[in-house]
């Protein structure tokens, strides 16, 4: 089994109360998890990523 996903471009949609209820329980089950569809381009990403 892999880490588990999360598409965060349901969270504005009809989707939204399942998608918040699957980040739930994946915090609590897992601790974490992948968070894509998010919106933040991959140019941020690599610029976090150098100074973190």
């Amino acid at each position: 089994m892999g880490i588990p996903v999360v598409g965060f471009s349901k969270i504005y949609g009809k989707e939204r109360a399942d998608t918040l209820a699957l980040i739930d329980r994946y915090y609590q089950e897992w601790g974490f998890f992948q968070l894509i569809n998010h919106g933040i381009s991959e140019e941020l990403l690599d610029r976090v990523k150098k100074v973190a």
